[in-house]
């Protein structure tokens, strides 16, 4: 009799996987505070172990599933050779060798950049991605955002912002600003601006502002102090 080899499932047990980490969490407590005595022993790990329905000291354990995201199997060059990415972009990312060219994209991310690729005139597909920690949900939006702006390059006479970038807080506008500017670095085509509730009141040295990064206060601030009287709603794209 031939035995089928056991399907391996993507379902998690979270019944189980709870039980597995209060044992994992009181086994580490027993080795941080060894007792000798074997009755405290005991009763101490039926404490760690316990839920607070049986008298323990840990609560309820919220367990959930982040499985990997998917490979796309294309990487920026190859969308480029096949017209979605910007040839521009691609060149100045190998320019600068923050980013990797040939480094596989996430599934996630690549279809980001193909939806705002088949966008049609000043019409933006609305997008939404959730994805594990470390899953390049960052170059998800920047890369469809540096795309637009590296394809269409300005009209004449065009003014204002082409980008906005808002953050809940103002640290996370500095790190995001240090990334932008690594790599849009050895190029003076594409600006970048941001904008905080830290932000000196100075005029920038260019008129002329592509990407604006901010916070929510610092953007309820920029319209207080009318810093953002240019910034026409058909030139502003939201990621």
């Amino acid at each position: 009799m031939i035995r089928e080899p056991k399907r391996q499932t993507l379902q998690l047990d979270a019944l189980s996987t709870e039980q597995a980490l209060r044992r994992r969490l009181a086994e580490f407590a027993q080795s941080v505070a060894y007792l000798r005595d074997p009755h405290i022993s005991g009763v101490c790990r039926r404490l760690w172990e316990s839920d607070e329905a049986a008298g323990g000291l840990v609560g309820q354990l919220w367990v959930e599933g982040i499985f990997p995201s998917s490979s796309s199997g294309r990487n920026a060059r190859d969308l480029a050779s096949e017209g979605v990415l910007s040839g521009a972009l691609v060149e100045q990312l190998e320019r600068t060798l923050i980013f990797p060219t040939d480094r596989a994209l996430y599934l996630h991310q690549e279809q980001a950049i193909r939806a705002e690729a088949d966008s049609v005139g000043d019409e933006r597909p609305a997008v939404v991605v959730t994805a594990a920690t470390g899953a390049g949900k960052t170059e998800a939006f920047l890369l469809p955002m540096l795309n637009a702006i590296f394809r269409e390059r300005r009209r004449s006479g065009q003014t204002g912002v082409r980008a906005i970038i808002l953050y809940p807080m103002n640290a996370l506008v500095n790190d995001q600003v240090e990334r932008l500017y690594e790599w849009l670095k050895q190029q003076d085509e594409v600006t970048v601006f941001h904008f905080t509730g830290e932000t000196r009141r100075t005029t920038p040295k260019r008129e002329r502002k592509d990407i604006l990064l901010s916070s929510a206060v610092g953007s309820e601030h920029a319209n207080r102090r009318g810093a953002t009287s240019r910034i026409s709603s058909s030139q502003i794209t939201q990621c």
